[in-house]
């Protein structure tokens, strides 16, 4: 999990399913791959959509700790705490989006087993 401090608050950010498609749903053509267009958007518009990003993370996090502890109450930050932010304090947030959407892309990482299928032509 990544991290994000907000106003002295520190909140995890995940890049779960969930996270992912909505992410997704704010790119263009709900294409993941176009996401570098959305920082190309004027300032404000950039801006906007990071808050998003990160507050759908924000929520993936929560939402994965309170699946993993039923007792957890989730906590995240939203899209309103971030958009309510003076714009000074919110810039250096919004810089750091890039890296932490590829720390949560770089540990994906996904298992395979070979097929049974695979194991007993291996082993003839």
């Amino acid at each position: 999990m990544q991290k994000i401090t907000v106003q002295g608050v520190e909140y995890d950010l995940e890049l779960t399913v969930g996270a992912f498609a909505e992410i997704s749903e704010a790119c263009p053509n709900g294409d993941f791959s176009r996401i570098d267009e959305l920082f190309q958007l004027p300032p404000g518009k950039a801006m906007l959509a990071a808050a998003k990003m990160l507050a759908a993370m924000s929520r993936g996090a929560e939402e994965k700790k309170r699946y993993e502890d039923p007792s957890y109450s989730p906590h995240p930050l939203t899209y309103q705490e971030l958009v309510n932010l003076p714009l000074l304090e919110y810039k250096p947030i919004q810089a750091q989006l890039a890296s932490v959407m590829g720390g949560c892309l770089s540990e994906q990482k996904i298992k395979t087993e070979a097929s049974k299928k695979k194991e007993k032509a291996a082993e003839k």
